[in-house]
């Protein structure tokens, strides 16, 4: 599919110039798609597009289609972003219902008004009026799946605090009289795409996208959305993305920490270490990755609490992605 990134390499990448496209996960296909949009067009900005859309519709990567991963309600709403690394542009929706495209709504948001973020409803009416078409993001397997959930008194679920206790009911809630009275028994880890592409004409983009994490409170926002924490882009520095506990990860906005990093001069894998040791100490049971190329198109990553984590990479001329594979240190024991 991406033999014509080898033409564009030759004809419009300048030999100093690195040209790639990385992304969280062995999301192969979206790797190939962004890839083949950056040979069409030459643009770090059309190709992580590209990527996250074809992985938006792709049913089998359920912590990212549509149709997996509903919300207490039983709903499924998209959170996506895009940052154009070289005018530090930003484009986000979040908890955004009935839009499938939902990177594409966030390109909208970045090019065609003067904000950063759009949410929830209002985010998928302004999709409409620039020519989205509504359709339903829930499916069968997304209702039978809300259906178990609750079968199962609503576990695991990410309420805390709250009377009825939340480690074996499903409300509805009210404060609890102590803190830590109940801790509940959410889910654990969420494995989102984050794309970075680097183009011939020095650009540096990066794009995210995810369904958000199953059973969540309704109107959650994750990382993924917010710029800095889900992903970052600085041109003649680089880009990271992050991938995990995204309710972790934007407290510490790691995916800015491993840029900043980098800027000082640490090698992609470094950054991410070091972006990842800032969480300290990690809540148990965190599950967190990030994923990062620099100015030099060199990439690296790191990880904690997966039992693996692997990053897909496409450079021109390659017929087809490559996997590397990222060490993961333990976490702290998950408390059920």
């Amino acid at each position: 599919l991406c033999g014509s990134c080898q033409v564009f390499q030759m004809h419009q990448q300048p030999a100093s110039q690195p040209v790639l496209v990385i992304n969280t996960w062995p999301f192969v296909n979206a790797t190939r798609a962004a890839c083949a949009a950056l040979s069409r067009t030459g643009s770090a900005l059309d190709a992580v597009e590209a990527g996250c859309l074809q992985a938006e519709a792709d049913q089998s990567l359920e912590s990212v289609s549509y149709g997996h991963h509903p919300d207490e309600a039983g709903n499924v709403t998209f959170d996506a972003m895009l940052m154009n690394g070289v005018t530090m542009e930003v484009g986000a929706v979040a908890a955004m219902p009935d839009i499938l495209e939902a990177v594409s709504v966030a390109r909208a948001v970045m090019e065609r008004t003067g904000h950063t973020m759009l949410v929830g409803d209002r985010a998928a009416d302004f999709a409409v009026e620039m020519g989205f078409k509504r359709r339903s993001l829930n499916t069968d397997r997304s209702a039978a799946d809300w259906r178990q959930w609750r079968s199962g008194n609503c576990q695991p679920n990410f309420r805390r605090n709250v009377q009825p206790p939340a480690d074996h009911s499903c409300g509805p809630y009210r404060p609890a009289s102590s803190r830590d009275s109940n801790p509940g028994n959410r889910r654990l880890g969420h494995d989102t795409i984050g794309m970075v592409a680097m183009d011939a004409g020095g650009g540096l983009a990066v794009g995210t996208t995810t369904n958000g994490a199953a059973h969540r409170v309704p109107g959650r926002v994750g990382d993924t959305a917010v710029v800095g924490a889900g992903g970052y882009a600085k041109a003649g520095v680089g880009a990271a993305v992050g991938t995990g506990d995204g309710d972790i990860l934007m407290r510490y906005l790691l995916a800015f920490a491993a840029v900043s990093e980098m800027s000082l001069g640490a090698s992609p894998e470094a950054a991410c270490r070091a972006a990842l040791a800032s969480v300290r100490p990690p809540p148990s049971g965190f599950h967190g990755a990030l994923a990062a190329v620099d100015a030099d198109g060199n990439v690296g990553g790191a990880c904690i609490g997966f039992d693996s984590f692997q990053i897909s990479v496409m450079r021109p001329g390659m017929p087809e992605p490559s996997l590397l594979p990222v060490p993961c240190s333990p976490g702290r024991p998950a408390r059920l």
